[in-house]
């Protein structure tokens, strides 16, 4: 009985992170529209629910990089409004290849990934400073400002110490002290 052999050769080129973010934005931007109407969608009230919302925030942040996005972009099959982004996703995945959406933990797949422009429109539209937008029922935005004054800072310092004092007192009344 003779044996029987197979070879293969494969012809492979190596593709980096900056190659596939380049493919990715110019074959695979959402239109606006198709974005405004899943915010419409997820903003749609249940008339079942007598709670109706009326706004949605997402975060500038990637949950990845703890950074501002530059490129957010999500899977096509995830249903969450929040992105990622697309650059640090794509080098993560050169050094560790996993293709786990970090929102929902789906697979996300390169040729699955979409960058959302509505997204890349408040990002540059917004101040540095600014970390969240707030998606409203007629699919606009608006920056979300979180109000760090010295007012609010002395509300925290007073609030803590106020806590901290509360805690002294009652491990005192209970005689642990």
């Amino acid at each position: 009985m003779a044996q029987s052999y197979s070879a293969a050769v494969y012809l492979v080129r190596l593709v980096s992170s900056q190659d596939l973010l380049d493919q990715l934005r110019r074959t695979a931007v959402e239109q606006q529209e198709l974005c405004r109407r899943r915010v419409s969608e997820k903003l749609r009230s249940d008339p079942e629910n007598e709670i109706s919302t009326t706004g949605l925030q997402v975060s500038l942040i990637c949950p990845l990089a703890k950074m501002r996005m530059c490129v957010p972009c999500r899977a096509r099959g995830c249903a969450h409004l929040q992105c990622f982004d697309a650059s640090f996703y794509l080098q993560m995945n050169e050094k560790k290849p996993r293709w786990t959406c970090p929102v929902c933990h789906r697979y996300a797949p390169f040729d699955e990934l979409r960058i959302d422009s509505l997204l890349c429109e408040g990002l540059e539209s917004c101040d540095e400073d600014v970390e969240e937008i707030e998606y409203l029922s007629d699919s606009s935005w608006r920056a979300v400002r979180h109000d760090k004054s010295d007012k609010n800072l002395f509300n925290i310092k007073h609030s803590k110490i106020s806590c901290i004092h509360f805690s002294f007192l009652m491990i005192e009344r209970k005689g642990l002290i």
